[in-house]
């Protein structure tokens, strides 16, 4: 039996940077499951309006894909200055560069790959301030991201999804991330990670093979 819905509960809140609790893994994978043409026109018919300068038509584009650009760099980087940093600069680039989207209803999945570019660049810069001050500034587990509202059970289901996680190369971390977390379809995932549908699917299988052997 697939453990993706009792994940998906687990980790359905998390704590952003200014210590606000959001739910925002699960707004996430709602607007992904309810996602109709509609959603797709009016967000196509919102770019257009913001890049003709309709303030109002931008601060709505905004609102709707903040706390999913917030889910995203924190469930991906794990850490929350590092995920705010990624995030606002996603958005900020996005909003600067609304006028080379070449098709607006395609709006989202051109914000995530931003959000993605993104995250890439804090974690290179991370890392470099962890190699020039040897400081290794540790991760953030999924249990610490979630609301103190959590059962037990979700707490000890999510720390096996760690250690499942632990050790596995940063790609399947961030596909299985992607895919399972955010509710990302594999297409997408392996666009955003870079590689074939095939490779991505070979990842995250990796990654829930070892999951399955912890919960046995």
């Amino acid at each position: 039996m697939s453990l993706h819905p009792a994940i998906l509960r687990a980790a359905g809140f998390f704590v952003p940077c200014d210590g606000t609790e959001v739910d925002a893994l699960s707004y996430s994978r709602e607007r992904a499951a309810t996602m109709t043409s509609f959603d797709v026109e009016a967000d196509a018919v919102l770019v257009k309006r913001a890049i003709d300068g309709d303030v109002a038509a931008a601060q709505a584009l905004f609102t709707r894909y903040a706390t999913e650009v917030s889910s995203l760099t924190l469930h991906i980087l794990r850490h929350r200055a590092d995920a705010c940093d990624a995030a606002q600069e996603a958005l900020v680039t996005a909003f600067d560069r609304l006028g080379q989207l070449r098709e607006p209803a395609e709006f989202r999945r051109w914000l995530r790959s931003i959000a993605m570019n993104e995250c890439r660049r804090v974690r290179r810069a991370a890392w470099w301030r962890r190699v020039l001050r040897g400081s290794h500034g540790d991760a953030l587990r999924l249990e610490e991201m979630i609301a103190p509202a959590a059962s037990p059970e979700q707490r000890a289901l999510l720390r096996d999804v760690d250690r499942a996680l632990d050790g596995l190369p940063q790609a399947h971390r961030d596909a299985w991330t992607l895919h399972t977390l955010e509710g990302i379809t594999l297409p997408e995932a392996a666009s955003l990670c870079g590689c074939s549908l095939a490779t991505v699917k070979r990842w995250i299988a990796a990654v829930e093979d070892r999951l399955a052997e912890l919960r046995r």
